[in-house]
C-alpha cells in the first residue's frame, strides 16, 4: 500500500445516527485533493477520523499504509492539518506557533525538517 491516504469501508454512528456510510477513498501520491460536500455529509467526521481524533465504528484508515486505529503515533508523524477554525496564539509568530506544536508533536528538529521539506518542494 503505497498510497498517502487510503479509506476502507470507514462508517461512524454516534449514538444512532449515522454520520458515514461504507465511505471509500484512495489518495494517490502527488495530488491536491479538495474534499467537498453539503453541510452534514461526513466530511469533517472523515478528517477527524483520519486525525486520530476520533474512532470509526467500522472500517480502516491508512495514512503512508499506517492504520490510523493500531498505529497511530506512526500515522500522524506523517501529516499535519487543521480542521475546521484554527486557534493560533496571538503572542506567537508564525516561526513560534510551528516550533511549539512541532515539539509537542515531532521534538526538537521539526521546524528544519519542516523547511527543508517545503524548500525541496517549491523549488
Amino acid at each position: 500500500m503505497n498510497e498517502p491516504i487510503v479509506i476502507e469501508n470507514l462508517t461512524k454512528y454516534y449514538n444512532n445516527f449515522l454520520a458515514l456510510d461504507n465511505v471509500s477513498l484512495r489518495i494517490e501520491g502527488n495530488e491536491n485533493v479538495g474534499f467537498l460536500g453539503p453541510n452534514g455529509a461526513g466530511k469533517s467526521t472523515t478528517l477527524k477520523i483520519l486525525c486520530g481524533l476520533i474512532r470509526a465504528t467500522s472500517g480502516k484508515a491508512y495514512i503512508k499504509g499506517f492504520n490510523i486505529a493500531t498505529q497511530k503515533e506512526k500515522a500522524l508523524s506523517q501529516i499535519g492539518t487543521i480542521i475546521e477554525t484554527p486557534e493560533f496564539y496571538g503572542f506567537l509568530t508564525p516561526k513560534e506557533t510551528l516550533n511549539y506544536f512541532g515539539r509537542l508533536r515531532a521534538g526538537n528538529g521539526y521546524i528544519s525538517g519542516s523547511r527543508s521539506y517545503l524548500q525541496s518542494y517549491y523549488n
